[in-house]
């Protein structure tokens, strides 16, 4: 195997990663908004004390995927820009997964913003 299949199956690698880590975080962001029926699952988990732990493990998740998505992208971007770049290889990909990462942040800013609202609404 040369470097740059090496370097390839790196660049799939990331670029898979970017993209399932940012669509488990909208499927996390689809479920709190409830657009699946979680009340009875709420409910449950709220009696048997799992609500916290859950909450919390997945506001670690999603701060923690965050960051890992974002340091990927960086990763690729300085891949494709940098010294190594394959001569095969466009920037289309990059700019898919780089909209991909800057909607997440959008929507993350924008759940933020609705939370923040709905405290300050009494």
């Amino acid at each position: 195997m040369t470097d740059a299949d090496f370097d390839f199956k790196r660049t799939l690698t990331r670029r898979r990663m970017i993209r399932i880590v940012i669509s488990i975080n909208f499927l996390f962001v689809l479920g709190a908004l409830g657009l699946w029926d979680q009340a009875k699952k709420h409910e449950a988990a709220f009696r048997a004390a799992l609500s916290g732990p859950v909450v919390s493990g997945i506001q670690l998740w999603i701060v923690g995927s965050t960051i890992f998505a974002t340091v990927l992208l960086l990763l690729e971007i300085k891949r494709q820009y940098g010294h190594t770049r394959l001569p095969n290889q466009g920037s289309t990909q990059i700019a898919i997964d780089a909209a991909l990462v800057l909607a997440w942040y959008v929507t993350l800013l924008a759940v933020i913003a609705y939370a923040f609202m709905l405290g300050t609404g009494g």
